[in-house]
């Protein structure tokens, strides 16, 4: 432990300059980007390496790079290929950038590796894909936050992690959460704009249309004033199991399957 805490106290660091994220959920598919720009403000060239952990579901379905201008589109390829080409890349001291899973036992694990020369700019933009799962009777997404940052010795320097949500369902959405701040979709009544705040996530806007089929939410995190290293969206749909009813009229013998409440609030008088 004493030599490893050495180590890292004695590799370059590395600035994180922006780390954004967003997603776009169509009908219970989610497609979630993770953007960050990073900086090698050192002299000589250093390796910029951190791990992301996705959804036990989901998949990387797309990454890109771009160093000091010249684009690079990541392939999939042989693992044991991959990590040769890279070594040799970094030792020739060319641009390459390898994505890996560094754990056998842990496969939603992924560890980023580039080689950065002196100066250097680097934007890397890694595109996630999954089907929602339900926790709790609700849809879930799990949107992580990269921390962490002596382990991997990145120095961060942004005051906010901007994000961004938007969900459409043509079924309808309700209920819709995000734990880590005080943003409860049923508060928010005729499309209002309510800026709300809390453990340092902040709402800055939230836009729905007036059939309730799309939502959109942007906010912000501050990096000073909050440590989570996840963020949460949770909603439902109408006409999920939890959003019907089912009535028995005892004369006719009948049962009527009730989907969703077209009468909203209002009552039924014989």
């Amino acid at each position: 432990k004493l030599q490893l805490s050495v180590l890292v106290t004695t590799l370059s660091m590395i600035t994180l300059n922006k780390h954004n994220v967003s997603a776009q959920i169509k009908d219970r598919y989610a497609t979630s980007v993770y953007s960050f720009d990073f900086q090698n403000t050192n002299s000589y060239a250093s390796e910029l390496r951190f791990e992301i952990t996705i959804d036990p579901d989901a998949f990387i379905s797309k990454f890109e790079a771009d160093i000091d201008g010249q684009l690079f589109i990541g392939q999939t390829k042989e693992k044991e290929t991959a990590a040769k080409e890279y070594k040799q890349a970094k030792k020739k001291k060319e641009n390459a950038i390898l994505i890996s899973q560094p754990h056998k036992d842990i496969p939603n694990v992924f560890e980023i590796k580039t080689n950065v020369d002196s100066g250097s700019k680097i934007s890397l933009n890694i595109t996630i894909e999954q089907y929602l799962q339900k926790r709790f009777n609700f849809n879930e997404l799990t949107i992580q936050i990269l921390r962490n940052f002596s382990k991997y010795n990145i120095t961060p320097n942004y005051d906010f992690i901007q994000f961004t949500f938007n969900v459409s369902d043509q079924c309808g959405i309700y209920d819709l959460i995000i734990p880590s701040t005080s943003y409860n979709h049923k508060k928010h009544e005729n499309n209002e704009i309510l800026p709300t705040s809390s453990k340092g996530v902040i709402i800055n806007e939230q836009t729905t249309d007036k059939f309730n089929k799309n939502c959109q939410i942007n906010g912000k995190i501050n990096s000073s004033q909050s440590d989570i290293n996840e963020l949460t969206l949770r909603y439902k749909i109408k006409g999920e199991a939890e959003d019907s009813h089912c009535l028995f009229d005892n004369k006719s013998n009948t049962f009527c399957h009730i989907i969703s409440n077209i009468l909203g609030d209002s009552m039924m008088t014989a």
